[in-house]
């Protein structure tokens, strides 16, 4: 599929409600083009938001609840982190998501501060 078809998907499931995959880097570019997302959060901030890292316990039965980045399910024994806006991401998608965006990948507040980009 092509670069502007996977867009034209993305703002078609945004209207509708429902979550953006975010599939490809290039989805994510086109998608966050507008915003003013200047670049990654700093190593201090991403410092400052591991102290909200939890580990499911292995009890963990899963939930409804995605990743708003991978857009997969949580399970037992990963760790999850919270963005300042109160989104989940598994660590692993938070730490790659971060080095370019600041921007929730969902509600679009920036993830180290929480306020409005």
């Amino acid at each position: 599929m092509s670069i502007k078809l996977k867009l034209a998907r993305a703002r078609l499931l945004e209207r509708e409600g429902q979550q953006i995959p975010a599939d490809t880097p290039e989805i994510a570019a086109e998608y966050f083009r507008g915003f003013k997302t200047p670049g990654g959060l700093t190593d201090r901030e991403i410092e400052a938001r591991k102290r909200t890292i939890v580990l499911l316990p292995t009890t963990f039965k899963g939930s409804d609840e995605i990743c708003n980045c991978c857009l997969d399910g949580y399970k037992a024994g990963q760790n999850i982190i919270f963005a300042k806006c109160g989104h989940k991401y598994h660590l692993d998608c938070f730490n790659d998501f971060v080095k370019n965006w600041r921007a929730c990948a969902l509600c679009r507040k920036d993830m180290a501060t929480g306020k409005n980009l």
